[in-house]
């Protein structure tokens, strides 16, 4: 499927617009980002492809981009972005970073800078003013600098751009270059000593050489985090002592590592002229002085303010006062150039304080590097219907609708998006196939299409527009149940999966256990050491309580309680479940980022604290926890119940519930998330016209707290006043019911509804 040609960015509007774009898309998480994807989002060309011309057309956005983000830092819309890429707009951060580096990035593959690719444009860089403001922006560079000290709240990809625009300080001339190094990079006073200097540039390098000890960074990364600290040194104290200090600082094992991942990408003579760089200690002074071609190579950096009047070609001093743009050396070549040209063109620099919703729309059509992407797959692969895209390490997994109708449905849905319905009956439809990937093709969709399909505005079916939006969402309430087609994973109201479908793949057990067997052959290849019996458990309903659940517990594991439940009360017949042990990488970042998330929940962030919970349970997503340690389920636990408690700050007391629900399955005494699901139970009662049963799987999950061993003394008080709370509401409802119906019981009619509960 050919790229489309998308138009070059055009103004500060629809500068605005494409970032607000890229973050619905979800761009870093939709797939292997590059800079020619991101460049395309922009309609730029590739910086060893972008003319001079290229770079005068935007010279206008740079300039009251810039202007913006320095004189109007509480007001900004972009630097709102900036601040909060680490956790809420960091898609929107890195197409706005590739921005502001491309006129960096031309100018370095113009000098045939080993870290950049080749160029194809034989012109002189004569666009020196884009660099000249950029690097004396104090916001950026601050911002910048602060992103690479925090590092690992950042996507590698837009510390990759901060690496490359602070080093474009070191590209303006000596003197200016200096004083700006100090100032907004160094963060130090013009007269500080030398050893404070060096300090500051220590500091420098340890967050550079955190940076290039991440497994995602790139090669032009890594090699850039070392060319910046030369061209640093050598503008601060010139090159015999940038040598000296470049020997005897640490952290090289951290910078030879990160060349090292990349030295396939790498010529062995740029390889060995990054090692050079760094001074490694198997090389002398002598040596080292090569490091003065990367400088000599093209000296190209007889750059000036050209005069903007054709045919002149003399320095511009002058700069136009109306859009401040462009450069003039006398006042006679500026009239010539305004009865010329500059009078079509010239506007006064005023700024969008949003982007307007045309902008937002045109932006949003262009298609998005995830779905062009699939396209591409699926024309390659026409046998497969859909390929969802697991997380790295992960073989993705293709869908093959067995049914030619339905093939035939999910093509026309594909062909009717990025309508919302549309996007709606592909979710579901894909979940009905896939159930344990639900979160995995939710997000999918959304970077695809740009359209949550759990949406309100997703759900509204297209067959009823006739219909009320009440009346259509209502109709619309038990999709979770259709789409799983499942009976056994009912808790009172709730119909629940499992956390990555794993009930549901009880539901067709011959399907799970083959999967569970090929997976055990993989794995025992990989390990022969690997012993069934210490991998697997049969769980017997005789034997349950009194040696298998012993044993387990003595073993440091738990059994999921909905699996308790299907063995002991709903009397199931389960095969050995194999036991699920989390990688230690895998529970080190789930943990990492739940305490992100609490961060976020403390500052009063719920949205942002629950979608970085999300981003939590991403970590485990291939895994299913029928049988596990105690303590990897305790924290999965935690994370669904926090999830919970955000939903109900946020007033979503549907998904409060039905999340408290994956989280009971996996421990039904915890205790916390009873009493949450309880009051989103309560909540819900209040809210749709006083539906009993609400009511009444509020008392049994407050009655279970009271009645646990495990509960805590604040646990049972919580508890104790809700149920208060709770029989009044139930006793009022009786009153209702035999005032109605004095022929009814009112008794019997709570019972079958409890009997669901568990």
């Amino acid at each position: 499927m050919p790229d489309e040609i998308v138009e070059r960015v055009s103004s500060l509007e629809d500068l605005l617009a494409r970032c607000i774009v890229a973050n619905e898309n979800n761009l870093s998480q939709s797939v292997a980002i590059s800079a020619e994807e991101i460049a395309t989002c922009l309609g730029l060309s590739f910086p060893g492809d972008a003319t001079n011309s290229e770079l005068n057309s935007l010279l206008p956005i740079y300039t009251h981009f810039l202007r913006d983000v320095q004189d109007n830092v509480e007001t900004s819309p972009f630097v709102d972005l900036l601040r909060q890429s680490s956790r809420k707009t960091p898609e929107a951060a890195i197409v706005l970073l590739y921005f502001i580096e491309f006129p960096v990035m031309v100018l370095k593959v113009r000098e045939s800078c080993v870290a950049i690719n080749d160029c194809s444009v034989y012109e002189k860089f004569n666009c020196s003013d884009l660099i000249d403001q950029m690097a004396k922006n104090a916001f950026i560079i601050k911002w910048c600098r602060c992103a690479l000290s925090s590092s690992k709240k950042h996507n590698a990809v837009v510390l990759a751009s901060c690496i490359n625009i602070l080093d474009s300080v070191n590209i303006l001339p000596e003197k200016k270059a200096r004083k700006y190094l100090k100032k907004n990079v160094l963060c130090i006073d013009d007269n500080s000593s030398r050893d404070d200097i060096i300090e500051k540039f220590q500091l420098l390098r340890s967050d550079l050489a955190d940076v290039v000890s991440r497994d995602d960074v790139t090669r032009d990364a890594s090699a850039n985090a070392i060319l910046i600290q030369t061209h640093t040194l050598k503008v601060l104290f010139g090159e015999d002592d940038a040598i000296k200090i470049m020997m005897t600082s640490p952290k090289k094992d951290a910078f030879e590592a990160g060349l090292s991942r990349h030295r396939g990408l790498l010529s062995e003579g740029e390889y060995q002229l990054f090692r050079v760089m760094l001074m490694s200690e198997n090389q002398s002074i002598e040596e080292a002085l090569i490091s003065q071609q990367i400088d000599q190579s093209k000296k190209a950096r007889g750059i000036f303010n050209e005069c903007a009047n054709a045919g002149c070609g003399n320095e511009g001093t002058k700069i136009c006062q109306r859009c401040k743009v462009v450069c003039y050396c006398s006042r006679s070549c500026q009239v010539s150039h305004w009865r010329a040209a500059h009078k079509n063109v010239c506007e006064d620099a005023t700024l969008p304080r949003q982007a307007s919703a045309n902008a937002v729309q045109l932006a949003r059509s262009i298609t998005s590097p995830a779905l062009r992407n699939h396209n591409e797959f699926l024309s390659a692969n026409p046998d497969i219907d859909y390929r969802i895209v697991l997380p790295t390490g992960n073989q993705d997994c293709g869908v093959i609708f067995p049914d030619p109708m339905g093939k035939i449905m999910f093509k026309l849905w594909r062909e009717k998006a990025p309508e919302p319905p549309y996007v709606h009956r592909m979710y579901g439809m894909l979940v009905h196939t896939r159930p344990q990937y639900k979160k995995i093709i939710r997000q999918q969709l959304k970077d695809e299409y740009g359209i949550d399909p759990l949406s309100e505005e997703a759900k509204l079916d297209f067959h009823t527009s006739g219909k009320g939006r009440d009346e259509s969402s209502a109709a619309g309430e038990h999709d979770d149940a259709y789409y799983a087609s499942i009976d056994g994973t009912h808790d009172g109201l709730w119909v629940c999966m499992g956390l990555n479908g794993m009930m549901v793949n009880l539901d067709n057990l011959d399907e799970f256990m083959l999967e569970q067997e090929e997976e055990w052959d993989h794995d025992k290849a990989e390990r022969p050491e690997l012993r069934r019996e210490d991998e697997f458990v049969e769980l017997d309903l005789h034997t349950f309580e009194e040696v298998v659940g012993p044993s387990l517990r003595d073993r440091g594991l738990t059994v999921a309680s909905g699996i308790t439940r299907r063995l002991i009360e709903d009397d199931c017949v389960l095969p050995p479940l194999r036991i699920t042990r989390v990688r230690e990488r895998d529970m080190s970042e789930l943990i990492a980022t739940k305490q992100r998330g609490n961060e976020q929940f403390a500052a009063g962030l719920f949205e942002n604290a629950f979608e970085t919970y999300e981003d939590a349970l991403c970590c485990v997503v291939e895994y299913q926890f029928y049988i596990a340690p105690a303590s990897q389920v305790e924290e999965v636990v935690k994370i669904l119940s926090n999830q919970v408690e955000c939903q109900l700050r946020l007033h979503e007391y549907k998904t409060a519930a039905q999340i408290a629900t994956d989280a009971l399955i996996l421990d039904s005494d915890h205790e916390k998330t009873r009493i949450r699901r309880a009051k989103a139970e309560l909540a819900l009662y209040r809210n749709e016209k006083e539906i009993l049963p609400y009511l009444v799987q509020a008392k049994h999950d407050l009655e279970e707290v009271l009645d646990s061993p495990f509960s805590s003394k604040n646990g049972c008080e919580a508890a104790q006043i809700l149920l208060e709370e709770t029989n009044e509401l139930i006793e009022n409802e009786r009153k209702k019911f035999e005032e109605e119906s004095p022929a009814g019981n009112f008794d019997l009619g709570v019972r079958v509804i409890k009997s669901k509960c568990w």
